[in-house]
């Protein structure tokens, strides 16, 4: 069987000729209600846990991992820190916004780092 693959999106943000591609790819949308174009992270992990899923891979920048973050919803991080900046989000610094978390390994994947993180404290809800 093939793990599901859902895509978050904000309730009439999406575009639907783009909804029927990744559909048609096996991909299921998950629509969830916005505030000014922001999703609540806490609201999306309780839609996933009610389709049954315990642990997700989210994709994003420093401020989806922020609002996750805030919301104590992390157990764990894999981030993937790239040698070339993408996107035009603002830029995320480990060192300040990980004060409570303890780097459990790094390795280096071609040019770009890998880094394990897991809380050194229990504050994860999830």
């Amino acid at each position: 069987d093939m793990i599901p693959t859902y895509l978050v999106v904000a309730d009439n943000q999406y575009s639907p000729r783009l909804l029927q591609e990744l559909t048609a790819l096996g991909v299921r949308a998950l629509p969830i209600p916005h505030e000014n174009g922001h999703i609540n992270p806490r609201i999306i992990a309780e839609q996933l846990f009610q389709l049954g899923l315990h642990s997700i891979l989210i994709e994003g920048g420093p401020v989806t991992l922020h609002n996750f973050l805030g919301a104590k919803l992390v157990q764990e991080m894999h981030i993937h820190e790239s040698s070339q900046p993408h996107g035009v989000g603002p830029l995320w610094n480990i060192e300040t916004e990980l004060t409570s978390w303890h780097l459990k390994h790094r390795s280096t994947v071609g040019t770009d780092q890998h880094l394990l993180y897991v809380p050194s404290t229990t504050e994860a809800a999830i």
